[in-house]
């Protein structure tokens, strides 16, 4: 297994999103590289860490990715409860992913952050998730 793996899982990601009509409801997109002009709220993928975890007879690898929320509401709760929509669809979940068997996600991390700029505030939401993917037998 290389780390072609990382797209199919993220592909993987995005439908698991993209498929709950509530969270597309509330959103702007989700995206990899989010567009110029797009109207908040939206999601996009932030960071994403690869480790080996190899058994022994099979190549594997530890994946950690990191969804980034953001909203332009005056207060946090727009960017909670949208964390709250996509860790709900992804906590737990076992994402089928191309050539691989796939853990469940599990959530590592979360954080709101206040950003003040010339455009006014926006809160920056940080959800980070950890996946075991190991290669399926060529056999």
């Amino acid at each position: 297994m290389t780390a072609f793996a990382s797209p199919r899982l993220q592909e993987a990601v995005f439908k698991r999103l993209g498929d709950d009509e509530s969270l597309k409801a509330r959103l702007g997109g989700i995206y990899d590289e989010v567009p110029h002009g797009v109207a908040l709220p939206y999601i996009v993928m932030g960071d994403t860490n690869m480790t080996a975890d190899n058994l022994k007879d099979v190549q594997g690898r530890t994946v950690t990715f990191t969804l980034l929320v953001w909203s332009e509401e005056p207060s946090q709760l727009e960017c909670k409860e949208l964390m709250a929509e996509v860790d709900r669809l992804l906590a737990r979940h076992q994402p089928v992913v191309p050539g691989c068997h796939a853990g469940d996600i599990s959530l590592t991390g979360a954080a709101v952050t206040r950003q003040a700029g010339d455009g006014g505030v926006r809160y920056r939401g940080r959800l980070t998730y950890r996946v075991q993917l190991y290669e399926e037998d060529a056999a």
